[in-house]
């Protein structure tokens, strides 16, 4: 199925949704609940402030204009049991396989590792470093990833040296970089041809187009203007140092390789310590802390969310009564 056949942002600001209280998922920072519309169609609704969706809907548009595959989005405000009046977004709910992408990358398939590879520079010029694994569902008969959450994008845009650990905070790993770290150490052969084209279609976006993209987001989010004028310049700079940004990422991938591969090959012994040291961080991270760390605090930030929420609803629902 084509994403763009679940439906478009201009329908979904205008459809009658009603939850679904059956389905509320588990996962996720913020409150959520699948919505229904009265001919039985599912859709995805979360809890966001402005700033996160403007950023998802932003990055729709930046991916649409690179005809990349993405989901819509519109800001929405509804009622839900128990929590009152809601704002956030919404989105066409994607049927998908159920589980998630391993943390070995040894065993994704071509499909999956290459996905994840054209991936990257959008997520990089995006400012969206937020990407741990369970930011994927995996969609289709292949089990294509996907990425269904945007609404950190631009919050990394301050983040400028791209290297295989380069993360958002010390306590979140992008599961794209065990894919590097098994491809350094010699376990997985990756083709770059699919990395370099997306990155020469970024290099070529009208910018005239990404400024108006821009200038929508700003509006949605409610920034101050200078605030809006950083964050483009930030991104179009991004954007013009796409090229080289990945020529040093991808080189320094197929040297750290060579040297470990290649009789008599070494590399110095400060990078050497370095490159040992941040692997057993993030393959902890990876492996271990975000399941056990990581989705226990997300989970129990989304309940105190419900909780503010829940007290907020009755608040508004109480001078409602009195009025």
């Amino acid at each position: 199925m084509k994403l763009a056949a679940l439906g478009s942002a201009d329908s979904l600001q205008t459809l009658t949704l009603t939850p679904d209280e059956a389905e509320r998922p588990a996962a996720g920072s913020r409150p959520a609940c699948v919505v229904r519309s009265p001919d039985g169609r599912r859709f995805f609704f979360k809890s966001s402030p402005p700033g996160h969706v403007a950023a998802e809907i932003l990055s729709f548009d930046v991916r649409r204009l690179g005809r990349r595959p993405a989901v819509a989005t519109a800001a929405r405000s509804l009622e839900l049991p128990g929590l009152g009046e809601v704002a956030g977004m919404v989105q066409p709910f994607l049927e998908h396989a159920g589980d998630r992408l391993p943390t070995d990358p040894c065993v994704w398939s071509e499909l999956q590792r290459e996905v994840m590879l054209r991936e990257h520079p959008w997520e990089w010029l995006l400012g969206n470093l937020d990407t741990h694994v369970d930011q994927y569902v995996l969609f289709g008969p292949a089990h294509m990833p996907l990425n269904i959450d945007w609404d950190h994008a631009l919050e990394d845009l301050s983040i400028e040296h791209l290297d295989r650990f380069t993360k958002r905070n010390p306590a979140v790993a992008p599961i794209r970089n065990a894919l590097y770290d098994a491809y350094a150490r010699g376990d997985v052969a990756l083709d770059f041809a699919g990395v370099r084209h997306q990155v020469r279609r970024i290099a070529r976006l009208d910018e005239r187009a990404l400024r108006r993209a821009l200038a929508a987001w700003a509006e949605r989010a409610g920034v101050e203007e200078a605030v809006h004028r950083d964050v483009a310049e930030r991104l179009i700079r991004r954007k013009r140092g796409i090229g080289p940004t990945f020529r040093v990422l991808l080189r320094d991938l197929r040297r750290e390789r060579l040297a470990r591969r290649l009789p008599g090959q070494s590399l110095p012994l400060r990078e050497r310590v370095r490159i040992t040291a941040h692997d057993a961080w993030q393959r902890l991270l990876i492996d271990t802390l975000h399941d056990r760390v990581v989705v226990p605090w997300l989970r129990g930030y989304r309940k105190v969310l419900e909780a503010r929420d829940a007290i907020t609803g009755r608040r508004e629902g109480g001078r409602g009564a009195r009025g």
